[in-house]
């Protein structure tokens, strides 16, 4: 959608037109958009802190690069949406639907994501650091997420620590490859063990974490890694 559209959806939505300039670099920060349809709506560069977005429809929205710093998502539809390089930073997303969304790059930091669906969303490079993630639905391929998860489990020990940076660093390795990893039978129970508390019912997690031995013998990692391929 090009930004004379999306300008009009947002008269329609409440927002005064002289809040709406014409270059489309939008000051939108403190709005009420309860509810609103911006599906599909083109919102990069948008200024957004503030604003309440609870419930409203941004499936398929460009909001890359946006500024939505303390808006409130919770329960919002970004399925689809491109959120690359936003600033989310203590946003609320609690509840929100980010199936398929970007976040490629987008800062997190102290955001809420408890109970959103992150199932198949792109967090690659995101910033994750302190935001709240419980409840929420993983996506199953993302080192991103995995990896600050096992993160905030492993605390101080270095191994585990190591384990998490392994992951964040090989983006180009898939589940097969890291179950048939020869390494220390504790640390890779322990792994297992952190992220089966993640699992969800139709999340689409690996076997291996939807298994209830807390332990695999080399026979059975190299035997799951063949069903992982």
């Amino acid at each position: 959608m090009n930004w004379t559209k999306t300008r009009q959806r947002l008269i329609e939505s409440g927002i005064a037109p002289e809040r709406l300039p014409e270059d489309g670099r939008a000051d939108l920060g403190g709005a009420d958009l309860r509810g609103a349809d911006l599906s599909g709506a083109n919102l990069r560069w948008a200024s957004l802190s503030g604003a309440n977005l609870s419930g409203a429809n941004l499936s398929g929205a460009d909001l890359s690069d946006a500024v939505l710093r303390r808006a409130d998502l919770s329960r919002a539809d970004l399925s689809g949406a491109n959120l690359s390089g936003a600033s989310l930073r203590w946003a609320s997303l609690r509840w929100a639907n980010l199936r398929w969304a970007s976040l490629s790059g987008a800062n997190l930091g102290g955001a809420s994501l408890s109970g959103a669906n992150l199932r198949w969303a792109s967090l690659r490079w995101a910033s994750l650091s302190g935001a709240s993630l419980s409840g929420a639905i993983i996506n199953w391929q993302s080192h991103d997420l995995i990896t600050e998860i096992l993160r905030r489990a492993a605390g101080n020990n270095m191994q585990r620590r190591m384990m998490a940076g392994l992951i964040l660093v090989s983006h180009d390795w898939c589940w097969k490859k890291f179950l048939a990893l020869d390494i220390d039978p504790a640390l890779r129970a322990w792994a297992l063990t952190v992220l089966r508390q993640w699992v969800t019912d139709g999340d689409g997690a690996p076997e291996a974490l939807t298994i209830t031995a807390t332990y695999m013998s080399p026979d059975d990692l190299r035997d799951e890694a063949d069903r992982q391929s």
